[in-house]
């Protein structure tokens, strides 16, 4: 919260510099995933409207892209891309990571937001959207917002049991001490953490715990759920338990992937992932913020 008040009060021309700033200082740090600003036309300007994206757990700001830069282009906005603290690291980094990291995080993200636009777009990806949740509601120069495979549960029974008490003592003895996967390709190595301790689960329980227990009908705002009904990674029944609390600004999108796709149908959007998606995506989306 406060590195958010940090931001209201930068002006736009010294934002981009204070954050390059920060981000020079994060050890072990891989090229090229960092915290950046996409101008829209000529640096320092304010756009009607700008783009802000939360990645999910794990990955980093390029997750969906090309998507987000493409639908930036098209409706002149400009771009915060956050990188959540321990992330873009080791799997150390992201074991120290806490859920109140990722809340300041956010909060500094819509404030950098609140500089470069007018009114802003914000995009989530999985645990990303669990965060969005949690402190939606209060923000009002949000216009509306997307969530990408939002992580409202795990799909695995084994996932639930982070939230039994003494759940730290046992989880490693469940889950093994460490958790690794194999990545689709090289920008999926790159820009993905594929091997971290399993203690670095609860953060993301804990994002997922504090959406669960958001006022889901109090949030007005238009918002596109963009997911898989066959996630193997999150549980879209959870997903679609938020939804059904709440109201008529939800608008649900569900993806057919084909088999050069995520198999585990949870990087629906992306060309690291999912590359036959990029141009429906990008389509779909400005159809849908013409409407919003």
């Amino acid at each position: 919260r406060g590195l958010g008040d940090v931001y209201k009060r930068q002006d736009i021309g010294s934002v981009e510099k204070h954050i390059l700033s920060g981000e020079e200082a994060i050890p072990n740090l891989r090229q090229n995933i960092g915290k950046k600003i996409l101008w829209a036309d000529k640096p320092h300007q304010k756009t009607p409207l700008s783009i802000v994206f939360i990645h999910g757990f794990s990955a980093t700001r390029v997750e969906i892209s090309p998507v987000i830069e493409m639908v930036a282009k098209a409706i002149g906005a400009n771009v915060f891309l956050t990188r959540l603290t321990g992330h873009g690291q080791d799997g150390e980094a992201l074991s120290n990571a806490t859920f109140n990291d990722w809340i300041s995080d956010t909060e500094e993200a819509i404030s950098i937001g609140e500089v470069i636009g007018d009114e802003i777009i914000i995009i989530g990806s999985s645990t990303g959207c669990s965060i969005i949740h949690s402190i939606l509601e209060k923000h009002t120069k949000i216009k509306s917002a997307i969530y990408v495979s939002p992580n409202f549960g795990p799909s695995s029974i084994k996932g639930h049991f982070l939230r039994v008490p003494g759940a730290k003592w046992f989880i490693p003895l469940i889950l093994g001490r460490e958790h690794s996967f194999t990545p689709k390709n090289s920008e999926h190595e790159r820009c993905w953490t594929t091997r971290y301790p399993t203690k670095a689960l609860f953060a993301v329980k804990d994002s997922v715990v504090a959406a669960y227990f958001a006022n889901h009908r109090n949030i007005r705002l238009p918002i596109l759920f963009w997911f898989s009904d066959h996630d193997k990674v999150v549980s879209a029944k959870d997903t679609r338990k938020i939804i059904a609390k709440m109201g008529k600004n939800v608008e649900v999108f569900n993806p057919i992937l084909s088999l050069m796709d995520d198999p585990s149908k949870h990087g629906v959007l992306g060309d690291i992932l999912s590359p036959t998606k990029t141009e429906q995506g990008v389509n779909k989306i400005l159809e849908w913020i013409k409407k919003n």
